[in-house]
C-alpha cells in the first residue's frame, strides 16, 4: 500500500513574504551595523523605535516584490537575481565600507574581466554561497500555487498590499520624527538598502546611458583658433589612477615616494587639488569636459565633445595610450587610440589577471610622438595604484617598503603593510613618469615639451573603517578627493610659452585647484583661442605673460618699423586692441587676425 503525503501549495505572496523578511533582516547586514551604531536605547520609546525599524523594512520590501510576485514565470528568476547581486554587493559593502551608489553601478557595468578578477577570494565566495545561493535554492525548490478562480488570487494581492500600507501608515505616524531625523541627518543610509540601491541606480545608469547614445554629439568650441609657437609643442598628459595627494613625497610626505621626480629640475607640484568624483567613472569625462564638477553631468558630458576633441579639431595630434583595464570610459572615443595591453611585451605583462606594469605606455612611444606633425598631445592612461591588488602595480625592484600586502584582502592586512604595499606604487609611478621626461629631452632641440599628472580620485586605506574609493563625493573624506597634481616643462617651453615658474609654485603652494582647471589649462597651453575657455580657470594664466615671446617681438618690430609684411599685417591686428592677452575672450577676432598673418 502506498501512502502519497501531499504538502499543500502556498499562494505566491508566501514567497515575497519570505523575501521581504529576508532582505529585512540577513540580506541588509550592512545597514543594520549602520543603524545599530546610530539608533540609542535610551528609553521605552526608542526602544520601540528600534523594533519598528525591521517591520518598516519588512513592509517596504514587501511593496517592492509584490510587483514580481505576480507575475508567474518571472518571479523565481527575477527574485533570484536580486539576492545573487545583493550578496555581492553586501560583501564589498561589509569588508570594504563602500556605498553602493550610482557611480559604483556604473564601474560594475564598465569593468572588464580582469578587474572584475582581482576582487575574487574566498570570503567573497561564502559570502555569496551563504547570502545569495542558499536563500536562491529555497526560492528554486519552493513550489507556490493558488486554488479558485484568477479574482481571488488578485484579491489576496490587494489585501497584501493594502494591509502593507495601513501598517506602513501606522510606523510613520508613530516615529515620524525618529524617521525623519534619522534619515535627515543620514542620507548616506539610503544608498545601504539593497536591492533597492541597485535597482534605482541600475535603471539611473542605463536610461543615462540610453538617452546619452541616443542624442546627436555636440559640437564643443567650434570657433576655436590656435596660435601655433615658434617651435611644435609636445605635451604628455598622464590621468594617473588611485593616487591620493597626501602620500606624494613632493607634498611633504615623510617617504621618499617620489625620488626621481623630487631630483629633477622644473617639476611643480600642486598641494590642493580636488577631484571632480572618487571613481574613475565620474572624475576621468570630468577632467576633461568643459563641465565643472557643480555642473557634471554623466549623460549630457557623453553627449558633447571634451577637450581632446577641441585640440584635435585645431590641428594639434592627439593620441590616446590606455593601459588601465577600466578604459577611457568615452573620453578616448573620437582620438586614436593604442591599447597597450595588447602589445604583450615580455617581463611587462606578467599578472595572472592579464594587466601590465605602467612601464609598456612607454613601449613604442617614439614612433608615436615622431609620426605627429605639428603640436600633439598624447595622453596615457596607467593602472597607477588602482587595488585592491596593489601589489601587482609595481614590478619586485620597486618593493621599496616592506613588509608588503600581497593579497586582495586588503582589510585582513597590517595597516603597515597595506600602506608599505601603497607607496611602492606611487614609488613605481614615479619611476614610470621620470622615463617619460627622460623621453620628451631627448625631442627637446625641436619641440618645446612637457609633461603634466593628475590623478583621478585618491583611496582610502583603512581611515575610519574605509577601504578602497567611490564613496559618495557628499560624504567621501579626504583620501578620497585629494588628488596630485605634477607639471614638468623644458627650459624652451617654459621660456617660449612665457610661463614664470616661480610664479607657478607659488600659487602651486597656496592655492586651491581642481580638475575643473584641466579643460581650460590644456586650451591654454597649446595657446587656443575660444569663447569656451575660461581664463580664471587657467592654471597658467596667471604666471604668464601677457602675450607670447613671439607676438612680443612681432610687436616690437612693429613699433621700430616694420620690416616683413606679416609684422605690419601684425602690427594692423594689434591696433586693433590696446590691451591684447593671451587667449582673450573679447577679442577673439584679433587673435584670428594676427594667427591668420603671422603664419602666411
Amino acid at each position: 500500500m502506498r501512502f502519497c503525503i501531499r504538502w499543500p501549495r502556498p499562494h505566491p505572496v508566501t514567497l515575497v513574504w519570505l523575501s521581504a523578511a529576508f532582505f529585512a533582516t540577513a540580506g541588509n547586514m550592512a545597514l543594520w551595523q549602520s543603524l545599530w551604531s546610530l539608533v540609542e536605547v535610551q528609553g521605552f520609546r526608542s526602544l520601540l523605535f528600534l523594533v519598528s525599524l525591521p517591520l518598516l523594512l519588512f513592509c517596504l520590501f514587501n511593496l517592492l516584490l509584490t510587483p514580481i510576485g505576480m507575475l508567474p514565470v518571472l518571479r523565481k528568476p527575477l527574485l533570484i537575481l536580486l539576492l545573487m547581486t545583493s550578496s555581492a554587493a553586501s560583501y564589498f559593502m561589509l569588508h570594504y565600507n563602500v556605498l553602493i551608489d550610482r557611480s559604483m553601478v556604473q564601474n560594475v557595468f564598465e569593468s572588464n574581466q580582469a578587474e572584475m578578477a582581482s576582487y575574487v577570494s574566498l570570503p567573497l565566495m561564502l559570502t555569496i554561497l551563504l547570502l545569495g545561493v542558499l536563500p536562491s535554492c529555497i526560492v528554486l525548490v519552493m513550489r507556490t500555487g493558488h486554488r479558485g478562480r484568477p479574482l481571488r488570487s488578485s484579491l489576496v494581492w490587494m489585501a497584501n498590499v493594502l494591509a502593507t500600507m495601513m501598517v506602513l501608515v501606522t510606523v510613520a505616524l508613530a516615529f515620524y520624527k525618529d524617521y525623519s531625523s534619522l534619515l535627515r541627518n543620514n542620507r548616506y543610509l539610503r544608498e545601504e538598502v539593497l536591492p533597492l540601491n541597485i535597482l534605482r541606480h541600475t535603471y539611473g545608469y542605463l536610461g543615462s546611458s540610453h538617452r546619452a547614445r541616443a542624442q546627436p554629439l555636440r559640437t564643443l568650441a567650434d570657433d576655436a583658433v590656435r596660435t601655433p609657437g615658434t617651435r611644435p609643442r609636445l605635451v604628455i598628459f598622464v590621468a594617473g589612477e588611485t593616487a591620493r595627494s597626501q602620500n606624494f613625497q613632493l607634498n611633504g610626505y615623510r617617504r621618499a615616494t617620489n625620488p626621481v621626480l623630487a631630483s629633477r629640475n622644473n617639476v611643480i607640484s600642486f598641494q590642493k587639488v580636488s577631484s571632480c568624483g572618487t571613481a574613475t567613472a565620474i572624475s576621468l569625462p570630468c577632467m576633461f569636459s568643459s563641465l565643472t564638477r557643480a555642473q557634471f553631468d554623466a549623460e549630457r558630458a557623453a553627449s558633447q565633445e571634451n577637450v581632446l576633441d577641441v585640440l584635435r579639431r585645431t590641428g594639434v595630434d592627439v593620441a590616446w595610450r590606455d593601459n588601465n583595464n577600466g578604459g577611457c570610459k568615452g573620453v578616448c572615443a573620437r582620438v586614436p587610440t593604442d591599447d597597450v595591453a595588447e602589445m604583450k611585451v615580455d617581463g611587462l605583462c606578467l599578472n595572472d589577471d592579464g594587466t601590465c606594469l605602467d612601464e609598456i605606455l612607454l613601449h613604442r612611444l617614439s614612433a608615436r610622438i615622431e609620426a605627429a606633425r605639428g603640436d600633439g598631445l598624447i595622453v596615457l592612461h596607467p593602472m597607477g595604484s588602482h587595488g585592491p591588488t596593489y601589489f601587482q602595480r609595481y614590478p619586485a625592484d620597486a618593493r621599496v617598503f616592506s613588509p608588503t600586502c600581497d593579497s586582495n584582502q586588503i582589510q585582513k592586512c597590517s595597516n603597515e603593510a597595506l600602506v608599505n604595499t601603497y607607496d611602492n606604487t606611487l614609488v613605481y609611478t614615479d619611476r614610470m613618469l621620470g622615463k617619460a621626461i627622460d623621453l620628451l629631452e631627448t625631442y627637446s632641440a625641436e619641440r618645446d615639451v612637457a609633461l603634466v599628472y593628475v590623478s583621478d580620485h585618491g583611496e582610502s586605506l583603512g581611515e575610519r573603517g574605509l577601504y578602497l574609493h567611490g564613496t559618495p563625493y557628499l560624504i567621501a573624506p579626504r583620501e578620497q578627493t585629494q588628488v596630485p597634481m605634477v607639471m614638468w616643462f623644458s627650459p624652451e617651453f617654459v621660456r617660449n610659452a612665457g610661463l614664470d615658474l616661480a610664479c607657478l609654485r607659488r600659487d602651486a603652494g597656496a592655492e586651491a585647484f581642481s580638475h575643473d582647471n584641466v579643460f581650460h589649462s590644456l586650451l591654454g597651453l597649446f595657446q587656443v583661442s575660444t569663447a569656451e575657455y575660461q581664463r580664471d580657470l587657467d592654471v597658467f594664466a596667471g604666471c604668464r605673460a601677457r602675450a607670447s615671446l613671439e607676438w612680443k617681438a612681432t610687436a616690437a618690430r612693429v613699433e621700430d618699423g616694420p620690416s616683413r609684411p606679416s609684422d605690419r599685417g601684425a602690427g594692423r591686428c594689434l591696433r586693433r586692441s590696446a590691451r591684447y592677452s593671451l587667449l582673450p575672450r573679447t577679442n577673439r577676432s584679433v587673435a584670428q587676425c594676427i594667427t591668420s598673418v603671422v603664419t602666411r
